[in-house]
């Protein structure tokens, strides 16, 4: 859900990013009470809720644990409020947090008590001085309303304060989501010189009806807090497992052996320098079917971008390169090119490809499986160091169940004979791959494609602040929290084949990202 959150606050007094950062200091300096000067690597479980990964988040003193979505494109740590259930404007499902009268360490932001956190102070001393700083946040998937507040947050034995840093949920009607939503876990990078590019450019002032708010006359930026700056993690990664077993977050992790340089503005980004396909394996799959090295137009660094996004489901691109992809996989791909000459030679290669992998069921018991499908190769780096990637198709392709239909001839009401669908009561398997289309145009980095869940499922993916660094660990599984991490040597084992013979299995609709488009990467 690369929400990247666009937002406006009620008086939060002169929220330039750089006072902004200078609090981050003073609260880096409060942290000694919860970690040591050298942190110890932790590892925290990342449940597997089919479209999404959730960690265990503890808010508040005694914790209160929530299950948020692990995102790197998000930027803030947002949770339910029970006054968002309460309203009906939360599923009743939701879990919520309480802050008042629950927890010793809960305090609800106000435009005086921001301006006193600040130093500053606040010659108003009327009511509006103490009404609730409120927000509204756009994601891909619609808009939240949410407060905001101080209190401690841990997650996998990290705990830290967050003063004007938990935005508690207080609207959700407007998101478009199905099933128990508990929150997100913003884990994005450091913004630097600034606040976010393009904050406030689609936001207002949120103040639902039944609250007695009053606006201020003026509203600023809010700089969102993060959780990795408070906490004092310099580095964490990821992995992703099917739904057997969880993934894994590990934080305060060795130096990376083979780091790359991230150059997005407001993105974990890297530069793209081609995507090809070819057998599991190849060294040199083939030429780069988009996004090739040379055919960068006039002020452009790289020939695209690249942004790797844990809270995306997808990996989302533009419509002609998805399409060449797919075609490209097709004609890699023995069977789609065999049915391209014969069955489907009425389809493009492209359609062709989806509609063999959506009849999957009749040749997945093969003996090759899933493996039969090449890979995609993936090209990512930045000025002078790049790395090859490799996604298996048991990581881009995905597994469902859809209702089975027949065709059965019925009279409706007249004499002329109409066929119709009938459900059988029976539900059969279908494939499908991870891709989806967005359209994200740059000038310094030409067409941006955000690498989601697949490329967590294929690498640990690792994560630098002070780089920024981003680093791609291959692996034949995720290592667990249970788990010592693969040795290299083990890592280089091709032992997909055995334990991938079937696609990864998901039963709901794919999360899909949002990106302010007029922004650079």
């Amino acid at each position: 859900m690369l929400a990247l959150m666009h937002c406006i606050v009620a008086v939060l007094t002169r929220c330039a990013y750089g006072s902004m950062r200078n609090l981050r200091g003073s609260s880096h300096q409060a942290l000694a009470s919860f970690s040591s000067s050298s942190p110890q690597e932790t590892c925290t479980d990342l449940q597997n809720m089919e479209s999404y990964f959730a960690v265990n988040v503890s808010v508040g003193t005694p914790p209160q644990t929530f299950q948020l979505v692990a995102d790197t494109g998000s930027d803030s740590i947002i949770v339910t409020s029970c006054m968002c259930v309460a309203q009906h404007y939360c599923s009743q499902q939701d879990k919520c947090f309480q802050g008042s009268d629950r927890s010793s360490t809960f305090k609800l932001s106000t435009a005086k008590s921001s301006q006193q956190l600040a130093g500053r102070g606040t010659s108003q001393q009327n009511s509006d001085s103490e009404s609730p700083l409120a927000i509204q946040m756009t994601f891909g998937s619609g808009t939240v309303s949410a407060v905001i507040a101080t209190d401690t947050v841990e997650v996998g034995g990290v705990k830290t304060n967050m003063p004007d840093g938990v935005l508690l949920m207080v609207d959700r009607r407007m998101l478009r989501i199905s099933g128990p939503f508990q929150g997100i876990l913003g884990l994005g990078p450091p913004k630097v010189g600034g606040p976010p590019h393009g904050a406030g450019d689609r936001t207002t002032l949120k103040r639902p009806a039944d609250w007695a708010m009053k606006a201020p006359p003026h509203s600023q930026l809010y700089a969102p807090k993060l959780f990795l700056e408070h906490a004092g993690v310099q580095r964490f990664s990821m992995c992703f497992n099917d739904a057997s077993r969880p993934g894994a977050m590990r934080m305060n992790v060795p130096p990376f052996t083979n780091p790359l340089t991230a150059i997005g503005e407001a993105h974990w980004g890297l530069g793209l320098y081609g995507m090809s396909v070819g057998a599991g394996g190849s060294v040199n799959p083939g030429h780069a079917v988009v996004c090739s090295s040379g055919k960068e137009k006039n002020g452009q660094e790289t020939p695209c971008g690249a942004i790797p996004d844990s809270g995306t489901t997808l990996m989302m691109g533009p419509q002609d390169q998805v399409e060449a992809i797919f075609a490209s996989l097709c004609d890699n791909w023995d069977r789609c090119r065999r049915a391209v000459q014969n069955e489907l030679s009425n389809m493009t290669k492209a359609h062709a490809f989806q509609e063999l992998l959506y009849n999957c069921d009749s040749w997945l018991s093969t003996h090759s499986g899933i493996d039969e499908v090449p890979s995609i190769f993936i090209t990512v780096g930045s000025a002078g160091k790049k790395q090859k990637l490799e996604l298996t198709p048991w990581a881009f392709i995905m597994e469902t169940s859809q209702s089975e239909y027949k065709t059965a001839v019925k009279h409706l009401y007249g004499v002329i004979p109409v066929r119709v669908r009938v459900p059988t009561g029976k539900m059969r398997k279908v494939c499908v791959p991870s891709f989806g289309v967005q359209d994200y145009n740059t000038l310094k980095n030409g067409p941006v494609w955000i690498l989601g869940t697949p490329l967590f499922y294929q690498y640990n993916v690792g994560f630098d602040l002070s780089g920024p660094h981003i680093s791609f660990e291959s692996q034949d599984k995720c290592s667990t929290c249970d788990e010592a991490p693969m040795s290299f040597l083990a890592s280089q084992q091709r032992l997909h084949k055995s334990l991938h013979a079937r696609p990864l299995r998901k039963f709901s609709e794919p999360r899909v990202g949002y990106v302010d488009t007029s922004m650079p990467m």
